[in-house]
């Protein structure tokens, strides 16, 4: 039933943080497993679409709102949403 669901949803997540913990470092090439060279590249492009979508947006002079949701060590609000200039 549903009860059962529920105890192998949390026991994925479970399994995946105890994986995460033992064997990703906290460092830019841990979160990205073991591809800490591309995150340059990475950047670069997250930049290019947050910049597709700004040019796409109305002016305005409102306030603006953003959430960053990651779980990671930082490396999207240090290098790139803390960069992003807005109107």
């Amino acid at each position: 039933g549903g009860s059962s669901s529920l105890n192998n949803t949390e026991n994925w997540y479970d399994r995946a943080q105890n994986f995460y913990e033992e064997n990703c470092p906290e460092t830019v090439n841990g979160v990205l497993g073991g591809f800490g060279s591309i995150s340059p590249v990475d950047l670069k492009a997250s930049r290019n679409f947050l910049t597709t979508v700004q040019s796409k947006l109305p002016d305005t002079t409102d306030d603006i709102v953003t959430c960053d949701c990651g779980a990671g060590i930082g490396r999207i609000t240090k290098d790139l949403l803390g960069l992003v200039p807005y109107p």
